[in-house]
């Protein structure tokens, strides 16, 4: 990756310079080399220490800002972001080409975006599906559960049946107990 001075066309002219070239490290620096050169030349360039530096400190404060954090250095380092360096006269007269890249802001008449459209377009079919399966198993379920009521009231009628059959027979055998039997050899004894 060249990080190198980029030169811009334009109305005016300004130097871009990477943040390694700011920070006099190399691109294969670590964090810690990093670190280590902003508070050297944090140091040196601070305008307490040195007045007429600030522009020098800010680019130093930018380009830590930006190589000290390892998401930041990430994107700098594929071309997202840069910095450039230039005199406060060459920023005031850019002001108006930054508005006019800037994103506009929401004014409430955004159209609001549609979840649930987008949901169900995309995931329409797996919602079907899981309901049929959901449905289907309620229909199981449900028959499964009429099927063992049928079970228990059949076991219920056939206990019945087969005690009032039982009590039939018990009475009909007592019945028979109290009166006697009457074979032929006594029929035949009882006549003269």
């Amino acid at each position: 990756m060249r990080l190198s001075l980029v030169r811009c066309i334009g109305t005016t002219s300004k130097i871009w310079k990477n943040h390694y070239e700011v920070l006099e490290v190399s691109t294969q620096a670590t964090q810690a080399q990093i670190k280590a050169a902003y508070y050297r030349l944090s140091l040196i360039y601070h305008p307490d220490r040195n007045e007429g530096n600030s522009a020098k400190f800010h680019a130093i404060t930018a380009a830590y800002e930006v190589l000290g954090n390892y998401n930041s250095r990430k994107l700098y380092d594929r071309g997202l972001t840069t910095i450039y360096e230039g005199t406060a006269d060459a920023s005031a007269k850019s002001e108006p080409f930054k508005d006019k890249y800037r994103m506009p802001t929401a004014s409430g008449r955004t159209v609001v975006y549609d979840y649930d459209e987008w949901t169900r377009a995309h995931y329409g079919h797996n919602f079907a599906r899981r309901n049929a399966a959901k449905e289907r198993y309620e229909w199981i379920h449900k028959s499964k559960a009429k099927h063992t009521e049928f079970k228990k009231i059949q076991n219920v009628v056939f206990v019945f049946v087969t005690f009032f059959i039982l009590i039939t027979f018990a009475s009909q055998y007592r019945e028979n107990l109290d009166v006697p039997i009457k074979t032929q050899d006594s029929d035949k004894s009882s006549k003269p």
